[in-house]
């Protein structure tokens, strides 16, 4: 009977302490939530579900945020946010504006947690106007919202990791959405962007599951299949992480965004169209699916960390479009083997390579070392005691004297007749069972295919059809047909 009573004791304990616990309370003026609900009866370390009512301020979101363990729903559509001056607010800053829901309301920076009991919120729909950077950052346990009519703008990172929420319900009449807003909700099946957005910052839906959906009257955002673009369809801003097999990007395109395609992992196939000129930041940072990968000849710039963490990629000749190519751009690209630098390139950003451990050979084709003195590590951790450097063979001293060029032990000079400037190319060329198979061919040209060395291996006339060259062995070969020419690594 003890045993029965004591276990039943623990029984009710345990059922207690996940027990709802509400509380409405009316706060008369800002900074006086703590108060009210001590007053009303409450504790703030077992409340639950909190209905405010009255006036609040930033000092009283810290309360929420840091006083009250747990608090699960919040429902603060009955309050007035009231302007706050002082350093007892949710963040260094000593000034909070009135209706607008703090920066770090929920999200504490001192020790990078943010409110992971918080499952909902209600907010009013006439007394906010703005929700503040980093507000929700992290709220993990969030899973459905609803942005009142009345608010504007919602900033940067507010809703970022959020990880739980599924849905958004809808996004009232925001004119504007911060970078980072709605990052890594990977959650969120779907967004759909009202009429009334006209700002979207960069990576505002980075690494987030969701279909994102636009209202036909938008007039600067559109989407196809889920993928978001501006409404003239020449900027790529924003492709699903849930995105999966190929895809192709429309012919309309120029630019690709910052994070556009960040951690799409399941993209195994894509196609960038000669219209695209310039491919953004991070622009398919974590895209561990794509194997290969050309870049056309129309893009001229490469944005820092575009192509970091692409594990995949085994190959990758960068066309002779290109001028820059940004810091960490290719990081971490541990799967690259061969890689082209043409002699277009005149700027490589710092850590540009950084981790491509599996590199064995690397063609720069420019006789004069692209100068590295400002760009810290553009080969760390590249494997520059085995990884052959291929050089102009004019230029191998001018290698061998360059900052970090000459980290490389195996400088290698190549005869730089065997590359073309061309800058388009229907030539095509791969190898397969020690044979080189060439396409593409112009009718009436003479095939002519070199090692890096310089060395002929094949100079014949042509008809236009397909040739196939047996391969003296395993090397990079220059192909080349009138002004058209192609590197192929065997």
């Amino acid at each position: 009977m003890k045993k029965l009573l004591i276990l039943s004791l623990f029984l009710s304990l345990v059922f207690a302490g996940h027990a709802q616990v509400s509380q409405t309370v009316n706060v008369t003026a800002g900074g006086g939530l703590s108060a009210a609900i001590t007053a009303a009866g409450g504790s703030l370390s077992t409340i639950t579900n909190l209905t405010v009512t009255g006036t609040i301020d930033a000092s009283d979101f810290v309360t929420m945020r840091d006083n009250m363990p747990a608090l699960a729903v919040l429902d603060i559509s009955g309050a007035t946010i009231a302007a706050y001056s002082g350093t007892g607010g949710t963040y260094t800053d000593t000034s909070y504006p009135a209706k607008t829901v703090p920066e770090f309301a929920f999200y504490n920076n001192a020790t990078s947690t943010g409110k992971t009991t918080l499952t909902t919120i209600t907010l009013s729909d006439s007394l906010t106007t703005s929700i503040g950077y980093s507000a929700f950052y992290g709220c993990s346990g969030l899973t459905t919202l609803t942005i009142p009519t009345s608010v504007t703008s919602i900033g940067d990172a507010a809703f970022s990791f959020c990880s739980g929420l599924t849905s958004i319900t809808s996004l009232g009449s925001v004119t504007s959405i911060g970078s980072s807003a709605f990052s890594y909700c990977t959650g969120l099946t779907t967004i759909t962007l009202p009429s009334s957005v006209t700002s979207i910052g960069e990576a505002a839906f980075a690494v987030c599951g969701g279909t994102i959906t636009v209202d036909p009257a938008n007039a600067n955002y559109s989407s196809l299949n889920g993928v978001l673009f501006n409404k003239a369809q020449t900027t790529l801003i924003q492709c699903p992480m849930s995105k999966t097999g190929s895809y192709t990007i429309p012919s309309l395109v120029t630019s690709i965004g910052d994070y556009a395609f960040d951690s799409c992992t399941g993209l195994t196939t894509l196609t960038i169209p000669t219209s695209v000129t310039s491919i953004g930041g991070f622009a398919f940072s974590g895209c561990t699916g794509l194997t290969t990968l050309t870049i056309p000849t129309s893009v001229t710039s490469i944005g820092g960390g575009a192509f970091s963490g692409c594990s995949g990629l085994t190959t990758l000749t960068i066309p002779t479009s290109v001028t820059s190519i940004g810091h960490n751009a290719f990081n971490n690209c541990t799967g690259l083997t061969t890689l082209t630098i043409p002699t277009s390139v005149t700027s490589i950003g710092g850590g540009a390579f950084f981790d491509c451990s599996g590199l064995t050979s690397i063609t720069a084709e420019s006789s004069v070392p692209v100068d590295l003195t400002a760009s810290a590590g553009v080969f760390r951790n590249v494997p520059t005691s085995t990884c052959t450097l291929y050089v102009p063979s004019g230029s191998v001293s001018a290698y061998q004297e360059a900052n970090q060029w000459q980290d490389f032990t195996h400088i290698v000079g190549f005869s730089a007749t065997a590359i073309s400037t061309a800058t388009t190319s229907a030539l095509k060329a791969y190898t397969q069972n020690g044979q080189l198979i060439v396409t593409g061919i112009p009718q009436g040209e003479t095939l002519t295919v070199y090692t890096v060395q310089g060395t002929t291996i094949c100079s014949q006339k042509t008809d236009g059809n397909q040739v196939v060259v047996n391969l003296p062995a395993q090397g990079i070969y220059i192909v080349k047909a009138g002004t058209q020419s192609v590197k192929v690594v065997d």
